[in-house]
C-alpha cells in the first residue's frame, strides 16, 4: 500500500493513502487541532492530525470518527529508509513494518 503526505509550510498537510484499493485523502492538522474531512467509502467523519516528534519522526493519527478506530502511524524516517510502528486505540491493530520513501 501507498501513504503519501504533502506539506505546504502552513499549520496543515494532506495525507493520501490507499484503502481497499481506493485512494483516500486526508487533510491533517499540524497544530495539534484534528482535520474533518468526510470518508468516501463510508460517508462517515476522518479527523486528521500529525506532528514531529524529533529527529525525522512523524506521528499522524487517522481517526475514524464514525466508527470505532483510531490508527496512530509513527513514521522514522532514515537517509532511504522507513520504518512504520502502527497501532490502533482498541488494540486491534499492533504492527510494525518498513517501508521506502520517496521524494
Amino acid at each position: 500500500s501507498t501513504l503519501t503526505l504533502e506539506f505546504n509550510n502552513s499549520a496543515e498537510a494532506q495525507a493520501e493513502f490507499l484503502l481497499d484499493g481506493n485512494r483516500v485523502r486526508c487533510p491533517l492538522g499540524l497544530d495539534g487541532v484534528e482535520r474533518f474531512s468526510t470518508n468516501t467509502l463510508i460517508n462517515l467523519p476522518v479527523a486528521g492530525k500529525g506532528e514531529w516528534l524529533g529527529d525525522g519522526t512523524f506521528l499522524l493519527q487517522v481517526d475514524l470518527v464514525g466508527g470505532i478506530n483510531c490508527y496512530r502511524f509513527k513514521l522514522s524516517f532514515g537517509d532511504s529508509s522507513l520504518k512504520v510502528a502502527l497501532n490502533e486505540r482498541t488494540g486491534l491493530n499492533e504492527e510494525s513494518f518498513d517501508g521506502a520513501q520517496e521524494r
